[in-house]
């Protein structure tokens, strides 16, 4: 039997099986990102631990890469924190039609004093739209400062369970000033690119 693990429960399973070949992140998702679309140079992968940054050369090879996964800022479970503390259903935010004029800004990007500031903009009667459209503008702005240390060339993929939501690739583009594709297989880059790559090795 081989498998080729990636993810947060990569060590897990290598403890545990012998016959097995550790693939990183990073590796995995060049691989899915190159496959599902050839043409991509750049891949931005906000997930629901980490956020990743990924440099690709015209043969799909990691150039090179950064990844925030110290805190949740900027992540899947910050913004999933941020909707619970205004009221909002994760499956509530493609239906609303925001409009990419910030009024407001987060000052924090720290879970804990963000959550506290939604709560003191809340009180003070602001619209929950307006502080949503905040939260918005506060990831991309971390996103961005990641993608500038890698340098941006198109064509840029936006992975991660995060690039579903049709708003925070709105306020991406805006601040690119790029298009940011999101194909159907968005999501599953990273498994894709981890089966590809076990297939290769069985393949051998």
């Amino acid at each position: 039997m081989f498998y080729s693990p990636t993810g947060y429960g990569r060590n897990l399973i290598n403890n545990n099986f012998s016959n097995c070949i550790i693939l990183s992140e990073i590796k995995a998702f060049a691989i899915g990102a190159h496959f599902i679309h050839p043409k991509v140079r750049t891949i931005l992968d906000i997930g629901g631990q980490d956020t990743k940054v990924i440099s690709l050369d015209e043969k799909g090879k990691v150039v090179k890469f950064e990844m925030n996964d110290r805190c949740s800022a900027g992540t899947g479970r910050f913004l999933e924190i941020m909707c619970k503390a205004l009221g909002f259903e994760i499956e509530e935010l493609n239906q609303l039609d925001l409009d990419d004029e910030v009024k407001i800004k987060i000052s924090s990007l720290c879970t804990v004093f963000a959550e506290s500031e939604v709560i003191s903009l809340i009180a003070q009667g602001v619209p929950r739209e307006e502080i949503l459209k905040s939260i918005y503008f506060a990831i991309v702005y971390k996103v961005v400062s990641m993608l500038k240390r890698i340098t941006v060339t198109e064509d840029l993929i936006f992975a991660g369970g995060c690039s579903s939501n049709k708003n925070l690739k709105k306020f991406l583009e805006k601040q690119l000033k790029i298009r940011v594709i999101t194909p159907e297989e968005s999501p599953f880059l990273g498994a894709i690119g981890a089966g590809i790559f076990g297939f290769s090795q069985v393949k051998r």
